[in-house]
């Protein structure tokens, strides 16, 4: 096998391992990701940058813009905006298979290297987890590797003398880059050092003009904008207020920044603030060191480690054991192979010059991150530049296994990065949550196994092997899935007890509400089903999207929309509401609805709905669709369905923005399905659909309501 047709083997690896994590059911929004769909929204909707008016910070524009056209192309469906991000994820994975090839020019086995590396970024569950976040970091990446492979290939022959065009298109880069997080601006100038190393100053000089003509247009817009210059954001003035030990609150230092309208001027008074506490104690940022240091390489579970729909619900088991094994330890590995690696190449002549750019890097990240603020997710701005030195570690040290050969010339760059390798190793296994994973472990194993017993059909045993995972510790989902069997096997008391559990542990947990609410619906205990389905504090928006992705309900054949009975049944409306005197939901613009039809010979659909605001839409079966002009009387419309046991209905409008900010479409009261009854099978064929309204008047043709 060519090595074209592994590096095309491991791409398709990559891509399925993103497929499988996005293919869940959609995340909750974590972190920066709320901030960022917010602004993308405002973009999308043609209100700018009102967002930052008032937040504590302006951010670096090029994400919510990349955001916003994301959103735009999947028409408003943020499950599928993730895939751009997604394809950009896969591109950073051959982008390192490159910037290999670039730091080992010259090496004999650079092919397997490349190769080693870009398996690493394809398994590294890091990378795969955040192709399905909407944050900045896989943009970034993308920005900044780009533009370093340019160079670093740019300069292949280091006497050369005039730049190429790949050089222009690789400063243009580094700018959107730096347009995607500031953080590359105060690196700019070790960089134009670095080009400047062959006695050619104006390589360098010619680099930092076109980042800084790429970044102008922004500052200049922030400038007429706010009446005071901001060059890309100001993150930094935050940070040096807010993780300087202040002696207010960060509830407190939110509010006071967020009273500030004007960004630039919130920015100054930040930086004022920060400035003083130096002033008054600079020891403070010899005490960052050791904490940042900390939060820079430990392994934290955090809430965008895994894509959960909740912050309460527990990671799928395989997510969960593969994470163990390609998160943490796959991480672990990189990290000290990596250094290794570097050190190695440190020492080689040939290779010395780029290991020396990488290592300026490195340290300009960790050193910027011990003074300021360290997150893991900062690990990204490391991760792909360790990743290359660690697949040429790797090798390294295979060969001198095999060989057996182990000169002290060629150990001695590794003799000296020992102590780092030392610190470095004592610092993740000293803060790694070792409880966490051996409870999670516990948990995944026993829950695979009563799948695997589900499957089967031993449904007892199946229990059993829930109930062990109860032992893995406070697992909701471990409570959620046990009372699921006993429902399964009957044994609704036990079922109900299980999912009260949950409720009485984490009231907000909207999962253990709905699926008691499911239960007591399907006891006929309306009232309390009500109750339950409402959850706590919980938006109902969030727990229509919820139940109708979880909810495995078996669906009436009729449906009261909006009377708090309705979950798992109803997709793309808004809350219930009572309007023009019935209880009933707004659609978003097009909604989808669940009902059990059951006639042998076909069955009918009839949908009350009216329009407030007159116009068209469609309602969409199994087979055809019918165009309906509705107006704001109620009305009744029908569609037919072939037989089958459940069906899924669609209502298409062109929603309209209302006062409130909603995008509203039609307002759908109820749904029933009818069973149709054949008089002459030969000489009546089914009706089309332009028949439907009036089949109640059909001689051959009578309505009934299923059962």
């Amino acid at each position: 096998m060519t090595s074209k047709q592994q590096l095309f083997g491991l791409l398709l690896l990559a891509l399925f391992l993103r497929f499988a994590l996005w293919s869940q059911p959609p995340h909750q929004p974590a972190n920066d990701e709320r901030e960022y769909i917010a602004v993308a929204q405002d973009l999308l909707a043609g209100k700018g940058w009102v967002f930052y008016d008032h937040y504590r910070w302006l951010r670096a524009p090029l994400y919510p813009l990349f955001l916003a056209g994301s959103l735009w192309l999947t028409n408003g469906d943020w499950y599928l905006a993730a895939w751009p991000n997604i394809i950009l994820s896969l591109a950073n994975v051959y982008l390192i298979y490159l910037l290999t090839q670039a730091l080992f020019p010259r090496a004999p086995a650079r092919p397997k290297v490349a190769l080693l590396a870009a398996l690493g970024a394809a398994l590294l569950q890091t990378f795969n987890t955040f192709a399905s976040l909407s944050m900045s970091e896989t943009l970034f990446t993308f920005l900044f590797l780009t533009s370093l492979i340019l160079l670093l290939r740019e300069d292949q022959p280091l006497q050369r003398s005039f730049p190429g065009p790949s050089f222009s298109f690789a400063g243009i880069l580094f700018g959107l880059a730096c347009l995607t997080r500031s953080l590359p601006l105060a690196f700019l100038p070790l960089l134009m050092i670095w080009l400047a190393r062959s006695k050619k100053g104006a390589k360098g000089l010619l680099f930092g003009i076109l980042v800084g003509l790429t970044i102008c247009p922004w500052t200049i817009r922030n400038c007429l904008a706010y009446q005071n210059c901001i060059l890309v954001e100001t993150g930094f003035s935050y940070n040096l207020w807010a993780f300087s030990e202040p002696k207010e609150s960060l509830n407190a230092i939110h509010q006071t920044l967020e009273r500030i309208p004007n960004p630039a001027s919130r920015a100054e008074f930040a930086t004022q603030k920060g400035l003083q506490r130096l002033r008054e104690d600079a020891t403070l940022l010899l005490r960052k060191v050791g904490p940042n240091w900390t939060y820079l390489w430990r392994v934290k579970p955090i809430e965008d480690r895994f894509l959960l729909a909740s912050s309460y619900a527990d990671p799928p088991s395989l997510v969960f054991l593969s994470g163990l094994i390609f998160d943490d330890l796959l991480y672990l590995c990189i990290l000290l192979l990596g250094i290794g690696g570097l050190s190695q190449a440190l020492g080689k002549e040939q290779t010395r010059a780029k290991a020396t750019l990488v290592t300026l890097w490195l340290s300009y990240v960790v050193g910027i991150t011990l003074v300021t603020h360290g997150e893991g997710r900062y690990r990204h701005f490391l991760l792909p530049f360790l990743i290359p030195y660690a697949a040429w570690g790797a090798k390294l040290g295979f060969e001198r296994v095999r060989e057996r050969n182990w000169p002290l010339r060629g150990l001695k760059p590794l003799l000296w990065a020992s102590p780092l390798l030392l610190l470095l190793f004592f610092t993740v296994a000293t803060n790694y949550p070792w409880d966490w994973a051996r409870r999670g472990a516990l948990r995944s194993f026993s829950q695979l196994k009563g799948d695997s017993l589900n499957l089967l059909g031993k449904q007892e045993e199946a229990l059993e092997a829930y109930k062990q995972a109860l032992n893995g510790g406070r697992s909701n989902d471990a409570y959620l899935v046990v009372g699921d069997t006993y429902r399964k096997l009957g044994k609704m008391q036990e079922a109900e007890a299980s999912y009260r559990t949950v409720l009485g542990r984490e009231p907000l947990y909207i999962a253990a509400s709905l699926k008691l609410g499911d239960l007591l619906r399907e006891q006929g205990r309306k009232e309390e089903a009500r109750e339950a389905f409402a959850g706590k504090h919980a938006s109902e928006e969030a727990l229509l999207t919820w139940s109708w992705q979880y909810l495995k309900a078996l669906p009436p054949t009729r449906i009261d929309v909006g009377d708090g009975l309705d979950f798992g049944f109803v997709k793309g409306v808004y809350a219930g509401e009572t309007i023009a005197g019935t209880k009933a939901r707004w659609t978003k613009g097009e909604a989808r609805f669940r009902l059990r039809l059951e006639g042998q010979k076909g069955s009918i659909v009839r949908v009350r709905l009216t329009a407030p605001r007159p116009q068209a839409a469609r309602l969409c079966g199994a087979q055809e669709c019918q165009e309906l002009a509705l107006g704001p009387k109620w009305r009744l419309v029908a569609i037919l369905y072939p037989p089958t046991e459940a069906g899924e209905i669609t209502l298409q409008a062109n929603p309209f923005e209302a006062e409130d900010g909603r995008r509203l479409g039609i307002v759908v009261d109820w749904l029933a399905s009818f069973n149709l009854r054949f008089g002459d099978k030969a000489t009546n064929p089914l009706p089309k659909a332009s028949r439907v309204a009036g089949l109640n008047q059909d001689p051959a043709w009578t309505l009934e309501p299923t059962n």
